[in-house]
């Protein structure tokens, strides 16, 4: 007896992939605190709109690399944080107020420049860099 694949079939089976690779973009996209409220709007919005299996499986593929990178970064910049607490010139204030800071900060490049401009005041405070932001030895 031959198998005979109806087009009914065929576009079953593809409709079940493509509902299949919608779910497991959405669950690594929506609700996770790497990506911003605003990627997860459009990214839900795009995943509906999109039908095509191959890009799905590449925009999954894209999102699982990009959320693993943010992480990455992340604990880097959490490792930064802790180190900077410890500092001897840091205040008391400071070492209350900075996690705040950095837990506010929405993104990688805001949480970078909350440290930055942290590290450039101790780096000021202990004669490392003068007023003028010259780094001096």
């Amino acid at each position: 007896m031959k198998t005979h694949v109806t087009p009914e079939t065929a576009a079953a089976v593809l409709a079940a992939r493509v509902c299949g690779l919608r779910a497991d973009l959405l669950a690594a996209l929506i609700n996770n605190p790497l990506f911003t409220p605003e990627e997860q709007l459009v990214g839900n919005h795009s995943a509906y709109e999109c039908e095509s299996p191959e890009r799905l499986a590449r925009w999954l593929r894209n999102v699982q690399h990009e959320a693993a990178r943010r992480e990455r970064i992340h604990a880097a910049q959490a490792h930064d944080l802790a180190r900077l607490l410890k500092h001897p010139q840091l205040d008391k204030q400071c070492v209350e107020v900075l996690p705040l800071l950095f837990g506010r900060a929405a993104t990688e490049a805001k949480r970078a420049q909350v440290l930055g401009q942290v590290w450039l005041m101790v780096l000021e405070r202990v004669g490392r860099i003068g007023h003028a932001g010259e780094i001096l030895n």
